[in-house]
């Protein structure tokens, strides 16, 4: 009897600034595929307050972000800048009616421009996270920036995509990671992405 529990996505949450206390707002989809049930038990797993809002209603959830005062959340980027866009046509002040101070973003991408944009709007850190359902959290960014940080229970490897074997540092390749999750192991795990070490 195996019991496992993967801490790769509370290692991100950690690293991106969440603490225990944070209410944390969770706009990932609550539905077949497990990811935000996944991020609500790791956000619980850090002692944060999680308020699982899903996507969609976003009168109701610039509302839920007031009243409950979150300062946190989770969801993709493109997700947080349409709330912030319809918390101003409500006539929310950005910076004195939202509390949120930080976010981790996943599921699309993140270029440094829209960083900025949202970060300058709201006044707060946005960090990003990479990962799969399978595998856990792949890679997450600290408060430094300095690039991904790969978590303690995934192995990661860059290799060619037509050989599988792997690239040395700066060579670009197909993302394959191992987690020897006993339960569930993934072992070489080709994700399809391309990134460099």
């Amino acid at each position: 009897d195996w019991e496992y529990e993967d801490t790769s996505w509370a290692e991100a949450l950690c690293a991106a600034g969440f603490r225990s206390g944070d209410r944390i707002m969770n706009t990932f989809s609550h539905h077949m595929w497990p990811f935000a049930f996944i991020l609500d038990a790791s956000a619980r797993r850090i002692g944060a307050t999680v308020i699982p809002t899903g996507v969609g209603n976003t009168m109701m959830q610039v509302r839920i972000m007031q009243m409950l005062e979150v300062n946190g959340f989770m969801g993709t980027p493109s997700f947080l800048m349409t709330l912030s866009q319809r918390a101003e046509t409500m006539g929310v002040n950005l910076k004195k009616d939202i509390f949120l101070e930080t976010a981790l973003v996943s599921a699309e991408m993140l270029p440094e421009s829209l960083r900025k944009r949202l970060q300058d709007r709201l006044d707060m850190t946005i960090r990003q996270a990479y990962g799969t359902v399978f595998l856990g959290c792949i890679g997450y960014e600290c408060q430094e920036m300095n690039g991904l940080h790969v978590p303690d229970n995934v192995f990661v490897e860059v290799v060619d995509p037509s050989t599988g074997k792997q690239l040395g540092p700066g060579e670009v390749g197909e993302i394959v990671a191992t987690n020897f999750n006993p339960v569930y192991p993934m072992i070489r795990m080709a994700t399809g992405d391309l990134s460099v070490m």
